[in-house]
């Protein structure tokens, strides 16, 4: 309600802010159509918190999701499914998951399961539809190292090379105008490379430079129209950009508590009144008419006049077109969270108890509520870069900034020079978040993409002797087993579309349709469920700077002891398989009424806790089976039968009679005595065994075959026979009939709840399994109030410094980050 409430004052402060000076009307109607525009198309942020940035092969990623919206960064109450994705070090896809967002909050978890069983650098990505929308930037992406064996990533050969670009403040070099000129130099390993050199126009030398920031720096010249400029650094030539005839500069600077703001033109006639806005996040909090006198104008804006984060400076002609824009940085105090956290405890020993205690106030001292996330990790393994993206760093810098930003949290730091090279940042990676030209055309017609509620069941209706469209055809839809009907008709084409359909986990649907005269000889082909988002490709570099490139300052940890990188690997194939076991239990559904029929674990009536205690550690590798087509061409040779035969776990014997006996083994806990029959899939949806073994394999793009209790939750009670999950290339071969189908709708991944035993509470402290957490605790979701909040946590076998991370937002919009560690003895 409160949040809800902000967004509507939020819309509301979206009247026209006064504009100081006279104004040309079309200068006014530019600014009346970018407000609508940034109200009407109000557009999200997206950050995840994970638990960790590396992870070994078989861990499971957790996450907890902030999804924010408009100029204030409140939470949003657009969305309601967010997609979370993994892609492999090649920029294969491997899985998506979606996730419920419930006013711009949600959690979940993904694993490398389908992943192909390499170390190297890992992409999780997160996005809405609606923010597709606006262009890739506004979804979230994370690189992750991912190890196997030991604690090194593959070093792709790094060759040698430099690339070196030119910014001109405000885009251009203009005839006649002092310009300053930002660059940046990038090595062929992707990260700033410490340059000078020298530029020329011809043979003649104009000036020099010299990086001062990760390879980031600027000069100032004055250019003149048809000389060409260039830069010599080591021998090697880069050009600078052209030089204009005519044109306007616009300049900022940072001066204390002011933005110094000038513009130049050199066709002082024609921008006799130019107007300067400025806006941040689409919100306006700047407008004036700036005097010229002899083409040149200034004037100084209070930066307590705009919130924190990236101010995109404008200026217009008389006509209302913009000629020059200039992003700058702002960091205002009223933004201000102070985190006041204490560890209950700063040093403990194996099993004990501490945990941290929190309170939130803003620049005033006053306390304010919020909703956070926390993570409590081993930090002796790999060091910790305290400069890390945060969800600070996301919401106000990174999700405006061109390409890969080295150690965002620098330009949050206390470090004397942060605000100069945020600026320095901006100037050389800034990019048009806003595309000014687009808001004089009409502002829906970029829209692709709906804001989703739920999910959706899309595909086509065809009949008659030739397969024609049947335009105006009668469907029905039904979900569950006493679901509403629904009725809606086909358009011209003979497509249709049920729209914002909310699934938890997994349900059965049910499509009947006839033609528009009645007859019921129609097929009706389902498109595949999410084959409206983007195609699943990634560029991921694999190049790793060296560890000189990489620390930055004093004050990047070291590891204070040498690891064995044997047992590290160890440690976390154990704390994985510990990890799976108990999420497996949980998704089992009763516990008390669960019997074992095999060997991997028993649950006791005395709970989950103590019982996953003490029967944790057993293997459950093998439990899931995934062939793609496209990396295995092989499988091209054998039948669709030679390849089932050959997964593990799966039975599949035609009797004499010429029957068909299709069983996977899913080897977990059953509450009955007979397992229902598999589920097999096709596109989506459900089919017979016979229909997969007609296809041919070229047809094929991938086969999965689902035995583990984790992977078949979404199916419910009805998976604990396995499940077989077939997809085609053309995505589109399904189960056809004449007027009716039946599927099932993938929706919102099922929780499941991280392992934190409580010894003491809820778990023996003597038990013997030892207990050797890598991720100690995992709190993604839980609201900080006014009074504060406090959460325990206990330690695990393992000596050695421990990190906790904690990020969070508050209610005003406000994101905050904290972290600190303590110590875990022998003693």
């Amino acid at each position: 309600m409160v949040k809800s409430l902000l967004v509507s004052i939020a819309l509301a402060l979206l009247a026209v802010i006064p504009v100081k000076g006279q104004v040309s009307q079309n200068s006014l109607e530019f600014i009346r159509q970018f407000k609508s525009v940034e109200q009407d198309l109000v557009r999200e942020r997206i950050y995840l918190h994970t638990d960790r940035d590396w992870y070994f092969h078989g861990d499971r990623i957790w996450f907890s999701a902030y999804v924010v919206a408009g100029p204030y960064n409140f939470a949003s109450v657009l969305s309601e499914v967010l997609y979370v994705e993994l892609y492999d070090p090649e920029g294969g896809f491997v899985e998506r998951v979606s996730i419920q967002l419930v006013e711009g909050r949600g959690e979940g978890s993904i694993t490398f399961d389908k992943a192909p069983d390499q170390a190297g650098r890992y992409r999780i990505k997160a996005y809405t539809a609606w923010a597709l929308n606006f262009g890739d930037f506004y979804t979230f992406n994370k690189d992750l190292n991912v190890f196997i064996e030991e604690l090194q990533l593959p070093s792709p050969e790094i060759t040698e090379g430099l690339d070196v670009q030119f910014f001109p403040e405000s885009g251009h070099l203009v005839d006649g105008i002092a310009t300053r000129i930002g660059f940046k130099a990038v090595a062929s390993d992707g990260y700033g490379a410490e340059v000078s050199g020298t530029i020329y126009s011809g043979n003649r030398e104009v000036g020099k430079f010299q990086s001062i920031h990760r390879g980031m720096g600027f000069f100032e010249m004055t250019p003149g129209y048809g000389e060409e400029y260039y830069a010599e650094i080591n021998g090697q030539r880069f050009q600078l950009p052209q030089v204009q005839e005519m044109g306007t500069v616009l300049h900022v600077e940072d001066e204390g508590d002011f933005f110094s703001v000038q513009i130049e033109t050199n066709t002082p006639n024609v921008l006799e009144t130019p107007l300067l806005f400025a806006h941040v996040r689409g919100e306006v909090f700047a407008a004036e008419v700036l005097n010229l006198e002899e083409g040149i104008g200034k004037t100084l804006i209070a930066k307590t006049q705009f919130p924190s984060g990236v101010v995109h400076f404008t200026v217009l002609n008389d006509v209302g077109l913009p000629v020059a824009e200039r992003l700058s940085f702002n960091r205002n105090q009223v933004d201000k969270v102070m985190v006041n956290a204490n560890l209950i405890e700063e040093q403990i020993t194996a099993r004990e108890r501490t945990g941290i205690q929190l309170v939130l106030n803003d620049g005033q001292g006053s306390a304010i509520p919020g909703t956070a996330s926390l993570s409590v990790f081993d930090d002796s393994i790999q060091p910790y870069n305290v400069f890390a993206s945060t969800i600070k760093t996301q919401l106000f810098l990174e999700s405006e900034v061109r390409g890969h930003v080295e150690h965002p949290g620098f330009y949050f730091s206390d470090d004397v020079n942060a605000e100069a090279y945020a600026d320095l940042l901006l100037l050389t990676q800034g990019w048009k978040a806003y595309d000014m030209s687009s808001v004089l055309e009409d502002k829906l017609s970029r829209i692709e993409y709906g804001i989703e509620k739920g999910f959706r069941v899309s595909g086509k209706i065809t009949g008659g002797l030739f397969g024609r469209s049947q335009s105006d055809a009668p469907v029905f839809f039904s979900m569950g087993e006493n679901g509403a009907v629904s009725i809606l008709t086909t358009d011209e084409e003979g497509e249709f579309l049920i729209s914002d359909i909310p699934v938890q986990g997994s349900e059965r649907f049910e499509i009947k349709a006839n033609a528009e005269s009645g007859s019921q000889n129609v097929s009706i082909r389902l498109n595949d469920q999410f084959g409206y988002l983007p195609a699943n490709t990634e560029v991921i570099s694999q190049l790793v700077s060296t560890p000189e490139k990489a620390q930055m300052h004093e004050q990047q940890p070291e590891i204070q002891e040498p690891v064995l990188q044997e047992a590290i690997a160890e440690r976390a194939e154990a704390a994985s398989a510990d990890a799976e076991l108990f999420i497996d239990v949980q998704m089992q559904g009763e516990l008390e009424e669960i019997t074992v029929t095999s060997d991997r674990i028993g649950v006791s009536e005395v709970g989950v806790q103590e019982d996953f205690a003490t029967q944790i550690g057993r293997n459950v590798s093998g439990m899931g089976t995934h062939f793609d087509f496209d990396e295995q061409k092989e499988l091209e040779n054998y039948s669709i039968q030679d390849v089932l035969t050959r997964i593990p776990g799966v039975t599949l014997i035609r009797t004499p009679l010429g029957g068909l006996t299709f069983e996977i083994n899913t080897n977990t806990i059953s509450i009955n005595a007979d397992d229902p029959p598999p589920i097999i899939m096709l596109n989506g949806v459900q089919t017979e065994i016979n229909t997969i073994l007609s296809l041919i394999p070229e047809e094929i793009k991938s086969i999965s075959v689902l035995r583990s209790a984790v992977d078949l939750a979404i199916f419910g009670a009805e998976g604990s026979g396995g499940a077989l999950i077939v997809t085609t290339r053309d995505g589109t071969h399904s189960v056809e009939s004449k007027g009716y189908l039946n599927g099932i709708l993938l929706g919102y991944q099922l929780p499941a709840t991280f392992y934190s035993p409580r010894y003491g509470v809820d778990v023996p402290t003597d038990l013997e399994k030892r207990d050797n957490r890598i991720t100690l605790h995992w709190e993604p979701e839980f609201r900080v109030s006014a009074r504060g909040v406090e959460l325990p946590f206990w330690g695990n076998d393992v000596p050695g410094t421990y990190r906790l991370v904690l990020e969070g937002i508050t209610e005003t919009g406000t994101p905050f980050f904290y972290t600190d560690t303590f110590e875990l003895t022998n003693q």
